[in-house]
């Protein structure tokens, strides 16, 4: 590993330690003459056994660090310390980490020389050796096969991350590049598990490492090249535990992975001292991109559920997109393994992926809060005419806003609709008055009036204080403590509100369809000899579809009866719902049933069975929600 002890003062112990020893063969001797390390010991008081010990190992980093100019001398180092790894140094190595591992804060000698600092450093770099030698790959292999020293190593690393220790980077870069050369695959995610179960610190290790990811967006132009390139290899080591497959992927959303990793992402695409800072062409600007790319990654895995979109949009993420320009015409360089949803081509750019992410939160846009704060985002872009200086407007990212403006404009014209002409429909007391007023006709409620929500789940909203006191004595008490039981498990739960978006959109989008609709009905009735209603068609409408944006073109929906849908993953409830609504629906010509799905979250998505009458929709004005099926 390169290490220049100029700009790394913390590592002169290294350069030091050159005089130590005549030979690497004369400082293996004196450790091989030491015999085997001690059962236990006190870091407070080292033994001069202990102390002999650690002058090797800092003799050893120095003959194979970049301490000693020569390759061919660290080469030879590297010899040495292979033919006597096993019996003589990683006993050695073991008990090292196993003290650091379990050493609840720096310690001090008297002399006021770091000792435990220097101990985990040089232990670090002696692993390290294989980087010296002309095939690493076979010494490699057999280190990643001892699971004590993988084990131990993860711990030490979670330690020194912890405390932000000067070689947190080291200690990053002998996980990734050399115990895990070419990617970190499954022998990480297996090793991984067993070093948190054996951390004492396993309770609160997402917590450690959110820490790490908030220190990346305070000042990044201030950071060392060093350290900045640690953190790009921090990312790749996190990206295992943000995978949805792993089990510290909902405990490290409940930390905040998302703020986080939002934050230190605008804080290299957009900050104005980072772009003053680091110049396009550079070294270290080459670096930010690896950085970003890593973050972008990580951000995509995790926008994958309402709440963490608005979080995410709430940060100003959309105006990072346009202020990083100049990132939009680079390639990516995949460096892990990437993730399910990214495709060659159309996202091997950044602004590819830029346009992923968007065409992510535009799907939740169905969502109001989600809708809300898209919005304001749109606003604050246009107010700073970011747009419009966007030069140049590369194909897939500009394409793709002008499409979620769109998206956020036609379902702001519903919501805005539903809200004031049927605001008793985003009541979650099912006996509102103002669901139907005097003569069955819906009651408005006056500008600027407020909703009232539940404190407890957040998810039932009313259109008045009565309406929460009666809900809450009818039917919310029991569903209330489900509903927050449901969010702590991790899921998400559409609230009141969203159900009745949820049915203004479909409605919508049938009075938008309904002469191709109708034909289509009538063409596939025809062919219904037996007259079975089961066999009778249904529209799927897709709200989960990123490929279409606007959610009233035709080509969200189609027609289609029980023979062509895929009943074998289907849960058996859904599949009673729809034949119960075929039954129902088939008592009338003008009414269908349609089948909507929903984006919940976690990549599931939520299924609504409802009967729309069409012939209701085909008299009423285009903006306005005549039925209450489903609300």
């Amino acid at each position: 590993m390169p290490i220049d002890l100029n700009k790394a003062p913390l590592f002169a112990f290294i350069g030091n330690a050159r005089n130590k020893f005549p030979s690497t063969i004369r400082a293996i001797a004196v450790l091989r003459k030491l015999g085997k390390p001690p059962v236990s010991a006190d870091l407070t008081r080292p033994t001069s056994k202990i102390e002999t010990a650690l002058d090797v190992f800092e003799y050893l980093t120095c003959m194979t660090t970049h301490a000693t100019p020569l390759a061919q001398d660290r080469n030879q180092t590297a010899i040495c310390i292979q033919k006597q790894w096993s019996p003589c140094i990683r006993p050695w190595v073991l008990f090292f980490l196993d003290r650091i591992a379990r050493t609840p804060e720096i310690l001090e000698n008297p002399q006021g020389t770091t000792f435990v600092d220097n101990l985990v450093t040089a232990t670090a770099f002696v692993i390290m050796y294989p980087a010296s030698l002309e095939d690493p790959f076979p010494e490699l292999d057999q280190l990643r096969t001892s699971q004590s020293l993988m084990t131990l190593s993860i711990e030490v690393w979670l330690r020194v991350v912890e405390i932000h220790h000067f070689s947190w980077y080291t200690w990053t870069e002998l996980l990734v590049k050399m115990l895990f050369p070419k990617y970190i695959g499954q022998s990480f995610t297996q090793a991984f598990p067993h070093a948190l179960a054996a951390s004492r610190r396993k309770d609160d290790f997402e917590l450690v490492c959110i820490r790490h990811l908030n220190r990346l967006s305070q000042r990044p132009w201030e950071i060392p090249d060093d350290e900045l390139n640690g953190y790009t290899l921090s990312m790749t080591l996190f990206c295992q535990c943000f995978f949805p497959t792993s089990p510290s992927y909902f405990p490290f959303l409940q930390a905040g992975a998302t703020p986080a990793i939002t934050s230190a992402l605008i804080s290299l695409l957009s900050r104005t001292k980072t772009l003053e800072n680091v110049s396009p062409g550079t070294e270290r600007f080459n670096i930010v991109v690896d950085l970003a790319e890593k973050l972008l990654m990580l951000l995509r895995l995790l926008v994958e559920a309402p709440v963490y979109v608005f979080q995410t949009l709430d940060l100003g993420i959309l105006v990072a997109f346009f202020k990083a320009e100049r990132f939009h015409h680079l390639k990516m360089k995949i460096t892990f393994p990437p993730p399910p949803f990214f495709k060659e081509g159309s996202q091997s750019t950044f602004d590819g992926l830029l346009s992923n992410l968007m065409e992510q939160f535009a799907m939740y846009m169905i969502y109001p809060p989600v809708l809300r704060r898209f919005r304001k985002s749109i606003e604050k872009i246009e107010y700073l005419e970011l747009d419009v200086r966007l030069n140049p407007k590369t194909a897939p990212f500009w394409s793709t806003w002008i499409k979620c403006v769109e998206r956020a404009e036609t379902l702001n014209s519903i919501y805005h609709n539903v809200r004031t002409v049927a605001p008793g429909n985003m009541c979650g007391y099912k006996s509102c008055p103002l669901k139907y007023g005097p003569g069955g006709r819906r009651q408005a409620l006056p500008d600027g009036h407020r909703y009232v929500r539940c404190t407890s789940c957040l998810s039932r909203t009313y259109c008045s204080r009565s309406c929460a006191v009666k809900s809450w004595k009818e039917e919310h008490r029991t569903q209330c403590t489900q509903i927050v039981a449901t969010k702590k498990a991790g899921k998400h739960y559409p609230s009141n509100t969203d159900m009745a978006f949820f049915c203004a959109i479909y409605e919508h989008h049938v009075f938008q369809n309904r002469f191709s609709i109708v034909r289509g009905m009538q063409a596939h009735e025809a062919s219904n000899r037996d007259k079975d209603p089961l066999k009778s068609c249904f529209l799927q409408l897709r709200l989960d579809n990123t490929e279409v944006l606007d959610p009233l073109s035709p080509d969200c929906s189609r027609l289609s009866d029980l023979s062509s849908l895929d009943s074998s993953d289907m849960p058996p409830a859904l599949l009673h719902d729809i034949r119960s609504c075929l039954v129902g629906a088939y008592e009338s010509p003008a009414k269908i049933c349609v089948l909507t799905y929903i984006p919940n979250g976690d990549r599931e998505v939520m299924s609504l069975v409802k009967v729309v009458d069409i012939s209701m929709l085909q008299t009423a004005p285009r903006w306005y929600t005549a039925t209450g099926n489903g609300y």
